[in-house]
C-alpha cells in the first residue's frame, strides 16, 4: 500500500509538472490562444490574446465567444464555416477575418481551430490566433499602389514598354499599342517576335540601342524609325533603361516612345 501511494504521488507530481509546462508553453506563446467549450463558451485565453484583444480573462472567461464584440455577428457567422471547413480537411480556406479590440481598434487576425477531444467526445476547439493587421494593411496598400500605377499605365499618353534583351516585347501600354497601328496590346506582343527586324526599320539601330542602354544603364532621345503594324514607316523618340538584379543581371529594358513624325515631317 505505501509503495502505491508513493507511485500515485510520484504520477501526480509528473502530471502537474507536465500540465504546468504546457499551460507555461501557452501562457508564453508568440501567438493568442482561446478555448471554447462546444456551447461556444470561453475557457480559456493566454497572454498574447489579452495583449492582441485588449479585455482580460476575467473579463472574457465564461462568456459567449460571440457576444464579446471581438467579432460582428455576420463575422462570427463566417468564421464558424471557415473553421468547420478547416476542421473537415479543407486546408486552403482563407481564415483572415476582421475583428475589433476592446477599445474599438480595427483589426485584421487569421484563425485557425483545433478540436480538443475527451473520451472520443468533442470537448472544445482551441483557437490559436495571429494578428496580421500589418500585414494587410501594408498588402493592401500594395494593391492601392499597383493600381494608381496601372491607372498611369494604361491612361499614358506615351507610349510605356517593357522588353527582353532578346528582343521580345514583355508589355506595351495601349497608348504604344495605337503608335504602331496594333489592335491591342496583347496584338503587338504577339505579332513582334524579334524587335530588330520587325518593330526597327533599320536592325543596328536595336543594336545601338542595346549597347548604349547596357553600358550606361539607359539611353535617351534616340530617334528611329520603326514600322508599323500595316508594314508603313514611323520617326519615334526612344527613352530606356536597364533593370538588373542583385547579381547584375539584366532582366529587361524598360522605357517610353514618342511619336515625332509631325516634328521630323
Amino acid at each position: 500500500l505505501v509503495i502505491e501511494l508513493g507511485e500515485r504521488r510520484r504520477m501526480a507530481e509528473a502530471l502537474r509538472e507536465s500540465e504546468e509546462k504546457y499551460r507555461n508553453l501557452l501562457e508564453d506563446a508568440p501567438i493568442g490562444f482561446c478555448i471554447i467549450d462546444p456551447l461556444g463558451y470561453i475557457q480559456y485565453i493566454n497572454r498574447r490574446f489579452e495583449e492582441e484583444s485588449g479585455w482580460l480573462r476575467g473579463e472574457l472567461i465564461g462568456r459567449s465567444s460571440f457576444s464579446v464584440g471581438f467579432f460582428d455577428e455576420a463575422t462570427g457567422r463566417r468564421l464558424l464555416e471557415r473553421l468547420t471547413a478547416r476542421l473537415q480537411g479543407d486546408s486552403h480556406r482563407d481564415t483572415a477575418i476582421p475583428a475589433v479590440s476592446k477599445r474599438g481598434r480595427p483589426l485584421w487576425v487569421e484563425v485557425k481551430g483545433t478540436l480538443l477531444r475527451k473520451d472520443g467526445m468533442i470537448s472544445g476547439i482551441q483557437l490559436a490566433i495571429t494578428d496580421v493587421t500589418e500585414q494587410r494593411l501594408a498588402a493592401e496598400a500594395l494593391q492601392r499602389s499597383e493600381e494608381k500605377y496601372r491607372n498611369i499605365f494604361e491612361n499614358a499618353v506615351e507610349g510605356i514598354y517593357q522588353c527582353t534583351p532578346e528582343g521580345h516585347f514583355i508589355t506595351v501600354n495601349p497608348a504604344m499599342a495605337m503608335i504602331c497601328g496594333y489592335d491591342s496590346p496583347e496584338d503587338m506582343i504577339e505579332y513582334i517576335q524579334d524587335i530588330a527586324t520587325q518593330f526597327c526599320i533599320d536592325a543596328e539601330d536595336w543594336s545601338r540601342f542595346k549597347q548604349t542602354i547596357e553600358k550606361d544603364g539607359h539611353a535617351e532621345n534616340n530617334e528611329y524609325q520603326i514600322r508599323k503594324k500595316d508594314g508603313g514607316g514611323l520617326w519615334v523618340s526612344v527613352n530606356g533603361r536597364c533593370i538588373r538584379d542583385d547579381s547584375g543581371r539584366i532582366l529587361y529594358y524598360e522605357g517610353s516612345v514618342d511619336d515625332i513624325s509631325k516634328r521630323k515631317e
